[in-house]
């Protein structure tokens, strides 16, 4: 790589998170002329969004009442069952903390303040923006990496496209217009962590007070939102670092960014 282009790498990066939201939207948008172009209303007429009956049963009956967990009548035999308003017995689900669902309450919470209703285009929008994020974040180590390996400058930032393209584009992801699954949120705090720990493991001299701030809201957040993702992700984040390089970081630095974020 030439010197220019080293300069114009580091001018352009700047940028990269501008660029790739605007092509996300712009993603994004098609997807609703396309494969998403329903009528909101209509297509939730009969079945709401899953997650829309806990969401507005926290609305009507209180989120700390409940705890911020999942609320089922104590007899029913349905994992998924809402109790009704003459219920006296409740119980909750535990297993679930219900933490990526919270975000969408507080929004649907001044939705109804304000309009005195819920707004499936809203929460629809929402999971969408989740989708975006994580794949702007994907966007950005894909760069990342491209680049260090010397990669034309058009080409690394034409493949990171694609990166955005094919994960915006991906069934599964398509899937959430129907919900707000763990792993729609979880995915933001995955790919935010694996290019924060690229950034260190290419300088440890990197790793400041401000990037282990940051390390520790991502993984509290990653543990707050979906625990056994969590659980999964980092157990083979810590079996990988065994293995593979110890050097960049150590027992102290893991504690702080890693295990007293998942404990709290």
């Amino acid at each position: 790589m030439s010197q220019y282009e080293f300069s114009l790498m580091q001018i352009k990066t700047k940028h990269n998170f501008i660029i790739y939201f605007f092509t996300g939207i712009l993603i994004s948008f098609f997807l609703f002329q396309t494969v998403h172009n329903r009528a909101i209303d209509q297509t939730f007429k009969d079945q709401p969004p899953r997650y829309m009956n806990v969401i507005n049963y926290w609305l009507e009956d209180g989120l700390i009442n409940n705890y911020g967990l999942w609320p089922r009548d104590s007899e029913a035999m349905r994992f998924n069952n809402i109790p009704s308003e003459k219920t006296q017995k409740k119980t909750f689900y535990r297993n679930d903390g219900m933490g990526y669902l919270h975000p969408s309450y507080l929004l649907q919470k001044i939705h109804y303040s304000i309009f005195n209703k819920i707004s499936y285009q809203l929460y629809i929008y929402q999971n969408q923006f989740y989708l975006i994020i994580s794949s702007i974040i994907l966007s950005l180590i894909a760069l990342k990496i491209l680049l260090s390996h010397n990669v034309n400058i058009k080409n690394a930032y034409l493949m990171a496209f694609t990166c955005q393209l094919l994960f915006l584009t991906f069934p599964v992801n398509l899937f959430y217009y129907w919900g707000a699954y763990p792993t729609a949120i979880s995915s933001i705090f995955v790919l935010l962590f694996i290019n924060l720990i690229y950034e260190i493991q290419k300088n440890p001299k990197n790793i400041n007070s401000k990037l282990k701030i940051i390390m520790v809201l991502t993984v509290f957040f990653l543990t707050y939102t979906a625990l056994y993702v969590a659980i999964l992700f980092l157990l083979f984040f810590i079996l990988t670092y065994l293995l593979l390089d110890k050097k960049f970081l150590n027992f102290k630095t893991i504690s702080l960014i890693i295990f007293l974020p998942f404990i709290l």
